[in-house]
């Protein structure tokens, strides 16, 4: 089975990250599988809405997205979220499992009050997604559970083993190891007695991927596990109020707005919270869903493995038959070689030497690398997604910036996308 091309998009929108890719055939029906990573910003919701409208202008009769994922649940991943599900319906939803108390800490870290419509995302998050206009469109919400450094991915070229999931006529299979939720999970989601609504919510397996039948394999990294220890202390305070928690989740899915009573538990976690972190945002990156994108053996491009990126008034070619692979970080972090060690370890040198793309943590924040990460990986092209201009971040920090310096840096900002078709 073949594909003509490769399409990845980076959209230009400015502090924040939206990225797009398909599998392309020529012909009527161009996108045979259609994804998307992050979608979100805090430099103009507009920008988000041009991203949408231009990925929408790829020929494409179904018009809708096979996998979305989101990274984490920083505003400027997830911003656009709602407008990606009013436009396009969605197979599969694919989004970091992390405990409430990790998630409530998140909200926290970023100033987000239970007021915040956007709370229920962090608190609630399925019946969240179901609320939103699209988001009955969705056919499955699939949580990725952290990695424990010993369940990991087989190889690429492993058999196929995973139960197809039937689409349209004329789609690409999608193939997935999931599991419904078990009672451990269940709670923490905020689910008590509605997993069979739709969309459902499901796990996916401890070392799991997805695979587009023998073309195309996805294949995630959830280094949750590495949250600091000090939130043991919040999650107990969390454990306490968990039945007002689930009160006021109920309400909210009866569509009885939200009670005052889930104020008053959130009041009390905020103090529990800022007694122990006060301003220092300790834990709110560690929660970051990384992704690698790439072919599997049966992938057959019609005119070979070359890449072409496009920005506006530029273009670059390289013909590389082998590093036509993507990894995507969103905000996470690989600040010491201890935790690129196992980054590499879950996805195996066999992936890493396949990227030819990568997406650098955290629009190139200082705090999320360490001297060397660069060189480790050594993609062709580096996408800093970000504002430079933009004057409280700064990003991409110059020391990163330095260390990306002979693996093709890319800024996308406010003006500028990045295009690149493999093929």
């Amino acid at each position: 089975m073949s594909i003509d091309s490769i399409d990845y998009r980076y959209h230009a929108v400015g502090q924040g990250l939206f990225a797009s890719g398909a599998l392309v055939e020529r012909g009527p029906m161009r996108a045979r599988f259609r994804w998307v990573y992050d979608c979100g910003t805090v430099s103009g919701n507009q920008l988000v809405i041009d991203g949408i409208n231009d990925m929408a202008s790829l020929n494409d009769s179904r018009q809708r997205l096979d996998l979305v994922t989101i990274s984490h649940f920083d505003k400027d991943h997830i911003s656009g979220l709602a407008e990606l599900l009013g436009h396009f319906p969605v197979d599969t939803l694919m989004l970091p499992y992390a405990t409430l108390a990790a998630r409530l800490a998140l909200a926290f870290a970023q100033g987000v009050t239970s007021s915040d419509p956007v709370f229920r995302l962090f608190a609630d998050p399925v019946g969240y997604i179901r609320a939103l206009d699209g988001g009955r469109r969705i056919g499955r919400i699939l949580f990725v559970p952290p990695s424990d450094g010993e369940a990991v991915p087989p190889p690429p070229d492993a058999p196929e083993e995973m139960p197809g999931i039937d689409g349209e006529e004329g789609d690409f299979e999608l193939r997935l190891d999931t599991e419904a939720l078990g009672d451990t999970e269940a709670p923490e989601l905020m689910i008590d007695g509605d997993a069979d609504q739709s969309p459902r919510a499901e796990l996916l397996r401890r070392g799991g991927r997805l695979r587009v039948e023998g073309l195309w394999e996805f294949v995630p990294y959830n280094n949750a596990d590495l949250l600091p220890p000090d939130l043991e202390d919040f999650a107990r305070a969390v454990g306490i109020l968990r039945e007002e928690l689930l009160a006021a989740a109920a309400a909210w899915r009866a569509g009885q707005g939200t009670p005052g009573s889930v104020h008053t538990a959130v009041a009390t976690l905020k103090l529990c919270y800022d007694a122990r972190f006060g301003s220092d945002a300790v834990a709110r990156n560690l929660i970051s869903l990384f992704l690698y994108a790439g072919p599997l053996p049966g992938l057959r491009l019609h005119d070979g493995n070359s890449l072409v990126a496009y920005q506006p008034g530029n273009h670059r070619h390289w013909d590389h038959p082998r590093r036509v692979a993507q990894l995507f970080s969103g905000d996470g972090y690989l600040d010491s070689r201890e935790r690129l060690d196992a980054l590499v370890r879950h996805f195996s040198e066999v992936r890493i030497d396949r990227v030819g793309i990568f997406q650098v943590m955290h629009h190139g924040a200082g705090r999320n690398w360490h001297k060397g990460v660069a060189g480790r990986l050594a993609p062709l092209i580096s996408v800093f997604s970000s504002d430079p201009e933009r004057g409280n971040t700064y990003h991409p920090k110059a020391d990163v910036l330095r260390d990306f310096w002979s693996y093709g840096p890319t800024q996308v900002d406010l003006r500028s996308s990045l295009h690149v078709e493999v093929g």
